[in-house]
């Protein structure tokens, strides 16, 4: 796609616009949503035209998309009649294949497991292709190298003629499943953070009524999706009791939706720490929350980059986590956070610590996150044009 701007030195000169494709799931409120909106309006829109397919068309991130980023939509098939759902999907990918095969420089599967999402770009662009990889998968196998394999082989990882991880642990974990020329196609490209977004939205104000939930107490923060898959909340609200035991008077906010949301909230009535521990449920804009709050806790399993690490960092807040993570750029390990083994009495342990260091000054991060993005988007750049 040519676009015609005016030369300083007169005429016209044609400019190329390289045409990139993401295909990713919707743009519900997420982490991995989140991320994705902020790289797409960091594009550098004079160079690229950059398209955005979705499996559906909806989510509360939708309107915060810039309107330079077109969309299209690939819906799948989900009926039970599996002849007939098989047909509608081949007819689909037929008029897809007519109307968008071949026509882009670049495509990206962005969600990584997603079929449609895969089919899509390899069919957008047949030899330059990228796999995003957002989470630590061999840890999620519990470092079982065979299942981790298998895994990435459903996903055809090696069809791709790149791969990103969205952190440095990630990668060296499945670099050690593959040969050097599988593995030489992998990369580690973080996630963005959209600074000035984030700080505005923080400085919106909270409802009355879950404002004084916390008062003047010490206020712990989970944002993220309620999936115990590899969050493990009730590692936190186990925790939680512990320090409730031990005489500590502090809330805990948990700012999310998911598919476990009632068996935490019945968790934590039932080890009675419901008086303790409120759960505020999906919000499009969690950051006042963070910003209220002393300090983010995250107790996970596993995890790729937690986009809410650095959220946290910019708003300067205390860091509890048991997984440690680094994204080439920023990392969050001991030296910058309190880390805590995988178990209740070491969170307990690391919230107490952080509750007595109340008031013993504000928490500064040695990370310039404009320049980090900069840095970021320069590097995927080098990817997409290779």
């Amino acid at each position: 796609m040519a676009l015609t701007v005016s030369s300083p030195q007169g005429g016209d000169k044609k400019v190329d616009k390289k045409k990139v494709l993401f295909a990713s799931k919707d743009l519900s409120v997420g982490g991995m949503e989140r991320a994705l909106v902020t790289l797409l309006n960091n594009f550098d829109f004079s160079k690229y035209d950059v398209t955005l397919l979705l499996e559906k068309k909806s989510g509360a991130l939708l309107c915060d998309l810039d309107c330079r980023v077109k969309i299209i939509e690939y819906k799948v098939s989900t009926l039970g009649v599996v002849p007939l759902r098989k047909a509608l999907n081949f007819i689909r990918r037929l008029f897809f294949a007519a109307r968008h095969g071949g026509k882009y420089d670049f495509s990206c599967c962005y969600a990584t497991y997603s079929i449609p999402c895969r089919t899509a770009a390899f069919i957008a662009c047949p030899n330059n292709r990228l796999l995003f990889v957002h989470s630590d998968y061999v840890s999620m196998y519990n470092g079982d190298a065979e299942r981790a394999r298998e895994f990435f082989k459903e996903i055809s990882l090696e069809s791709y003629e790149k791969v990103a991880f969205v952190s440095l642990e990630a990668e060296k974990r499945a670099a050690a499943l593959f040969d050097g020329d599988v593995s030489e196609r992998f990369f580690t490209v973080g996630n963005l953070v959209n600074t000035k977004e984030i700080l505005s939205l923080s400085k919106a104000e909270i409802p009355e009524d879950e404002a004084a939930d916390g008062g003047g107490e010490y206020v712990f923060v989970f944002s993220g999706r309620l999936d115990d898959t590899s969050k493990k909340l009730r590692r936190l609200i186990d925790a939680v009791k512990i320090a409730k035991a031990d005489g500590y008077d502090f809330r805990v906010w948990i700012v999310g939706d998911g598919k476990d949301a009632d068996m935490y909230r019945d968790y934590a009535k039932r080890v009675d720490v419901g008086d303790v521990v409120r759960f505020f449920g999906e919000k499009a804009n969690p950051y006042p929350y963070i910003r209220r709050a002393d300090c983010l806790v995250l107790t996970s399993d596993y995890e790729g980059f937690p986009m809410v690490f650095a959220e946290a960092a910019l708003l300067k807040k205390k860091i509890i986590t048991t997984v440690c993570a680094s994204d080439g750029y920023m990392t969050f390990d001991k030296t910058t956070v309190l880390t805590a083994e995988k178990t209740s009495e070491s969170v307990a342990d690391s919230m107490e610590r952080a509750m007595d260091a109340r008031g013993t000054g504000e928490q500064v991060y040695p990370f310039d996150f404009d320049k980090i993005n900069l840095q970021k988007m320069n590097n995927l750049y080098k990817l997409m044009d290779v």
